[in-house]
């Protein structure tokens, strides 16, 4: 009787994740502060990348059982926030700008979590809705000659990212509001985006991923005991 009971319970849970509506995220980055809510219709949650001393008056609306990161983690800011600081400062730095080799250098320490995004992503094609993109981004590198130089290359690039993105997803075209400072050194991004997906296409993307990894994951680690054998034999 137990085992049809587990049988009938994961029934069910498969028949929710595959009739659940979309899931929807409202992405916010405004004053260095990612803020992501997260709504299907048995879930409203709002997750904040850092402690925020306003109260933001876009989410009044939530559930007073809403947890924040902010809150239950008593102002930390995440793993993956304090990463992000940590590219930014290394591929922009205020007093010499834009740093091309250590872009390249951040490209190739990550280039195996892109290969399993753009793995991720191919599984996920046209799955993806993205009815809503806007970016404004004020900047100045203190220098007029590389902050034009720099407003190119960010125009450029987002003509190569916009044709991707689109290969990929359902989007519109993005309100895009680039503004160069070319007298003093700034960097304000603010980023509005709301992203549509049913769970069932992420787990059948993220399982092949994740295997991937897996595997990468326990042949890193038997290279690392052949190596620490071989040290302690030699030893």
């Amino acid at each position: 009787m137990l085992y049809i009971a587990a049988v009938l319970l994961i029934l069910a849970l498969v028949y929710l994740v595959i009739t659940v509506p979309y899931l929807t995220l409202d992405l916010r980055l405004e004053n260095k502060q990612l803020t992501v809510l997260l709504k299907t219709w048995f879930c409203k949650k709002t997750i904040v990348s850092a402690p925020s001393k306003t109260k933001d008056s876009d989410t009044e609306g939530v559930d007073s059982t809403t947890e924040t990161e902010a809150d239950s983690g008593g102002g930390a800011s995440s793993p993956i926030s304090e990463k992000i600081k940590e590219i930014k400062s290394r591929v922009f730095e205020p007093e010499t700008g834009f740093n091309t080799d250590e872009a390249r250098s951040v490209y190739g320490e990550l280039s195996y979590l892109i290969s399993l995004l753009r793995r991720f992503f191919g599984s996920m094609r046209y799955k993806i809705q993205i009815p809503t993109l806007r970016i404004t981004l004020d900047f100045g590198t203190g220098n007029a000659a590389s902050t034009g130089m720099l407003y190119g290359t960010i125009w450029g690039a987002a003509g190569i990212l916009f044709p991707i993105l689109a290969r990929y997803t359902r989007t519109v075209f993005p309100m895009i509001d680039i503004t160069p400072d070319y007298y003093s050194k700034r960097f304000d991004i603010k980023a509005k985006s709301i992203i549509k997906v049913r769970p069932v296409h992420i787990i059948n993307a993220a399982i092949p991923a994740a295997i991937s990894l897996g595997l990468s994951y326990l042949k890193s680690n038997s290279k690392k005991e052949v190596k620490d054998n071989g040290r302690k034999t030699s030893d």
